[in-house]
């Protein structure tokens, strides 16, 4: 459970 991929993928979901 990483924190830091979970924060790039809502990342990468908003940007999307």
């Amino acid at each position: 459970m990483d924190s830091t991929i979970e924060k790039l993928s809502a990342l990468t979901f908003f940007e999307s």
